[in-house]
């Protein structure tokens, strides 16, 4: 299994982010291959999901490099032999990355569990193993001795980068630090949010969020404001978040960006602030200021493909399609069988009657085998050759489209191709079906157009 559940245990509920009690990582590991295990057994040593790939690898046949994280426990499951005495390594970044709280690392060796925190934790797993007494400060020799087999692991660890490989600088270990990533006892976490104190506070936001559903605006901005007031250390990406919804949801546009505009001073690596704030910025057609956003978004990602369509969409307002078509090209760089954005670009090259080249956007779409499953986008290529492309591609797609979902508009055009396509009598059978079957899909003007047509066909047979 990938992870557990916690329901309440420690103030996480319906959920396995934040925190790394048993609850959350303590799961089953299941191997199956008869002609291997020719009995079936329960292994009880506590191994690590490190040790899945290298074990894979020597019941293969194969090797594994020696710079590998983890160990093969092959021996262990055909023999029966005790692995060697395992430091399990354990961490949740999600506090850190999404919350701005100090990042969660421990290791687990023989009975105890020890986590480095701003307030640290260990352990007795078999006497505890519900993880309710905290002995970190009355053990602090074990405490202290397994920070230190932690540190040298973390350090150990991070001096791999791909196939290279180095041994970390004093500057690294100090950055490392700095970062909160090793060592509680070292100081490591001053300032940064306990995600144990987060934890309670990130349950208040979510309630906020449960009020902002309901429509309980004024609630909801009485209870921000009172965490920012009592709590601004606990001012996080999440609670601004919701201010901003409470504004979007009274369409109070000024305060919504304003909003916004403060998340990016608080957390200005954050790019997730920017594109909200462009996008409004665009809704509200407020396009230099979107520029100057999507700017910003690429400097600190240079691969965020949404600004790049942002601003594809920004500079096609503004009539320049030259850079609006060199955006979407440089967006589809990075997402190449991103279909939507594809089609978009191929609209793009169509407005600019680039009309060859959007031929060719369009048809290559249907390289991609999920493709030839959505009906829409059958259809949509399929009318797009009807006027530049290929009649007979335009019937093979229509006839798709019809058979993954039957409407009118779909017999209609297919009737029509089929028609020009010299197939009269199919295109007759067609039409009577968009007529007879379908014939409140279709508007007036279509039904004219279509009992017209069968007259016509009729004459010609």
């Amino acid at each position: 299994g990938d992870h557990g559940e916690a329901f309440g245990e420690h103030r996480e509920y319906a959920g396995h982010s934040v925190f790394c009690y048993q609850e959350n990582i303590r799961v089953p590991f299941f191997l199956f291959n008869p002609s291997i295990f020719k009995e079936p057994a329960v292994v009880r040593d506590r191994v690590s999901i490190a040790d899945i790939m290298p074990t894979l690898l020597e019941l293969s046949g194969l090797e594994t490099d020696e710079g590998i994280q983890g160990k093969s426990l092959v021996s262990l499951l055909k023999k029966g032999l005790d692995p060697a005495p395992a430091l399990i390594y354990l961490e949740s970044m999600y506090g850190k990355e999404e919350l701005g709280w100090a990042p969660l690392t421990g290791v687990i060796e023989g009975d105890y569990k020890y986590i480095s925190l701003p307030e640290p934790e260990l352990y007795n797993l078999v006497d505890d193993p519900g993880e309710k007494t905290n002995l970190a400060r009355i053990k602090s020799n074990i405490s202290r001795k397994m920070d230190k087999k932690l540190e040298e692991l973390v350090i150990r660890y991070s001096g791999a980068a791909g196939d290279s490989k180095r041994d970390l600088s004093g500057t690294d270990i100090q950055h490392l630090k700095s970062l909160g990533y090793i060592s509680s006892f070292s100081g490591k976490t001053q300032g940064l949010v306990d995600p144990k104190k987060g934890i309670i506070f990130n349950n208040r936001i979510k309630r906020i969020s449960k009020i902002i559903k309901m429509g309980k605006l004024d609630e909801a901005e009485a209870e921000i404001n009172r965490i920012m007031k009592e709590n601004p250390e606990m001012i996080n990406y999440a609670l601004i978040s919701q201010l901003f919804k409470v504004h979007q949801n009274r369409n109070h546009i000024d305060k919504a960006l304003d909003a916004l505009r403060e998340g990016i001073r608080r957390f200005p690596e954050m790019v997730a602030f920017r594109t909200m704030l462009g996008q409004m910025l665009y809704d509200d057609k407020r396009y230099d200021e979107v520029f100057t956003q999507c700017r910003n978004i690429l400097e600190i990602d240079s691969h965020c493909t949404w600004a790049y369509i942002l601003q594809g969409d920004s500079y096609d307002q503004v009539n320049k399609p030259r850079e609006a078509l060199e955006n979407y090209r440089k967006a589809l760089d990075l997402e190449p069988k991103n279909i939507s954005m594809t089609i978009k670009y191929g609209e793009l090259l169509i407005k600019n009657k680039q009309l060859q080249q959007a031929l060719s956007v369009f048809n290559r779409i249907l390289d991609n085998p999920d493709v030839w499953n959505s009906p829409d986008i059958l259809y949509k290529i399929a009318l797009f050759n009807t006027r530049y492309g290929s009649m007979m591609k335009a019937e093979e797609l229509m006839r798709r489209a019809i058979y993954l979902r039957p409407e009118g508009k779909y017999y209609y055009s297919y009737a029509l191709v089929l028609s020009k396509n010299k197939k009269i009598g199919e295109a007759i059978r067609n039409m009577e079906i968009a007529l007879k079957r379908y014939s409140d899909q279709l508007s007036e003007k279509q039904k004219n157009t279509a009992s017209r047509a069968v007259r016509v066909w009729k004459q010609a047979l």
